[in-house]
């Protein structure tokens, strides 16, 4: 059970401690209570949203390389997963002669919600259904498919990245339909189930086949409302406009192999290649830059700091500022990496046997590239460092985009709207670009124009949950997430 018994007051602290007005505090009261639910079924659907991402989270929907969608369990000859959004959204708006449509191998299930401007290109809202899993159990405070309920928070791997979105999106859409309400547009809610490892079983075919409705814009999991972005006590809400191209580097070296009995001294064997390699690796430090979106993000930071970072982050364009601005940026390990290209060696193959000298071997990299780059400037620039006779290769991740949404773009106004209109608490709305990848990029292929937003905080123990361990969603942003869907549905 979700107490609110000190919401109000934890909220006044927050608001006190940015310099807030009662009337703040006031907007924030009566916008949880009445704007989408109404006083007295406020505490129901709170408990509602709270208990359907658990039992969501209890559906165990492991996608990686030692796992398989077939053990992912089925009822009434449907997925778990697609029994349940059947049974608590699909179903109910299915009833209401709204159209959907499911892959026949069930990798994907897609719906249209007609808008009050029916038959015009739809705006598409999309969620994956699948996880990493969960290693290390034994570390977590609560079990990771259990989806327990404790602390204000729902705990279980899928919370955050990305259960809690498609529970506030679906459900966000039911209670507007149900209140006889309708998007503006047409909107298709879109669930996919293989984002974890590359979206080319379900998301590319998806998008194949909903590219024929010519679809006006895409909104996919991404930014996050950020707390005290950049050290300077600002709430911003960052919405990824863009996101880092994903490749892998294959570094293959070779050497003398031999008995293992005869040792490697005096002879350049591949283990001494593989040392040299990782050496290097680890030495090698990329060029940070600024690129037009996080030049863009300072200077909407700029208003709402004071003293120099506010002069600085105002010259944000001044190629002199920007060193010093870059020096600030590359101390966090997030900021950091929206600023340059980075790899981390993910994969170490080679040998043949317990008893035989490695004659050759692989090293493999997982690589985020920034807009202004691309997987072989990444791979010329570490060919340079590397022994003689290693070779690179590059492998593309599949459906690979370098769109970039300016924060000009009507869609990109409408969630700054709606963000103003569900989060008062938030000082600005930003551009960013997404240091990690999503399948927002299948979309953006298509050209159709792709923002990747999760209406929720990203708090330090909420950052080290995603992939990691202790997943978990405070029950406030689930309030929030879902007021965040029902107002943008509307601006549309």
């Amino acid at each position: 059970m979700f107490a609110l018994k000190n919401k109000l007051d934890k909220t006044a602290i927050l608001c006190l401690s940015k310099g807030r007005s009662f009337q703040s505090i006031y907007r924030i009261d009566r916008f949880l209570k009445t704007r989408f639910y109404g006083e007295k079924t406020f505490m129901a659907r709170v408990n509602g949203l709270a208990q359907m991402l658990s039992q969501l989270v209890q559906i165990k929907t492991v996608n990686d390389e030692d796992s398989n969608q077939q053990s992912w369990g089925r009822s009434d000859d449907e997925p778990a997963w697609l029994n349940f959004v059947l049974n608590k959204w699909a179903g109910h708006m299915m009833r209401m002669g709204i159209s959907a449509k499911k892959d026949d191998s069930d990798r994907y299930f897609a719906l249209r919600v007609p808008g009050k401007k029916q038959g015009g290109q739809p705006v598409i809202f999309h969620a994956h259904i699948d996880t990493v899993g969960a290693s290390n159990p034994n570390q977590w405070t609560h079990p990771p498919f259990g989806g327990n309920i404790a602390d204000d928070k729902v705990w279980g791997r899928g919370t955050t990245d990305m259960k809690g979105w498609l529970v506030c999106c679906w459900q966000a859409m039911l209670d507007l339909l149900m209140h006889n309400k309708k998007p503006n547009k047409d909107v298709i809610l879109l669930i996919t189930t293989d984002e974890e490892t590359g979206g080319e079983k379900s998301m590319q075919p998806a998008m194949d086949r909903l590219k024929a409705f010519n679809p006006l814009w895409c909104m996919t999991e991404g930014g996050f409302i950020l707390p005290n972005m950049l050290n300077s006590g600002i709430y911003a809400a960052a919405i990824a406009v863009a996101e880092k191209t994903k490749g892998n580097l294959e570094i293959r070296f070779s050497g003398p192999g031999g008995h293992g009995s005869l040792g490697s001294q005096g002879i350049c064997t591949a283990d001494k290649l593989l040392e040299q390699i990782l050496r290097k690796l680890h030495r090698w430090k990329a060029t940070a830059r600024l690129d037009q979106t996080t030049i863009e993000m300072m200077l909407r930071l700029y208003p709402h700091t004071s003293g120099i970072k506010s002069q600085l982050l105002k010259r944000a364009r001044n190629k002199w500022v920007q060193k010093l601005l870059l020096k600030a940026i590359l101390k966090n390990p997030v900021t950091a990496a929206m600023v340059q290209d980075i790899f981390t060696v993910t994969m170490i193959k080679g040998g043949t046997g317990h008893n035989v000298s490695m004659s050759n071997g692989s090293v493999w990299l997982d690589c985020r590239t920034c807009p202004d780059s691309s997987l072989g400037d990444l791979a010329e620039q570490l060919h340079r460092i590397m022994p003689p006779g290693v070779e690179i290769h590059e492998h593309e991740l599949p459906g690979s985009s370098s769109q970039i949404v300016t924060a000009n773009h009507p869609f990109f106004l409408v969630m700054e709207q709606t963000v103003q209109q569900t989060m008062p608490h938030v000082d600005v709305t930003t551009p960013m670009l997404f240091p990690a990848g999503t399948d927002g990029r299948w979309a953006a292929k298509l050209g159709i124009p792709t923002l990747r937003f999760s209406p929720f905080h990203l708090t330090k123990a909420v950052q080290n949950g995603i992939h990691g361990v202790d997943e978990h969603l405070p029950i406030d942003d689930l309030v929030l997430g879902h007021s965040f869907f029902y107002q943008i549905f509307q601006n549309l």
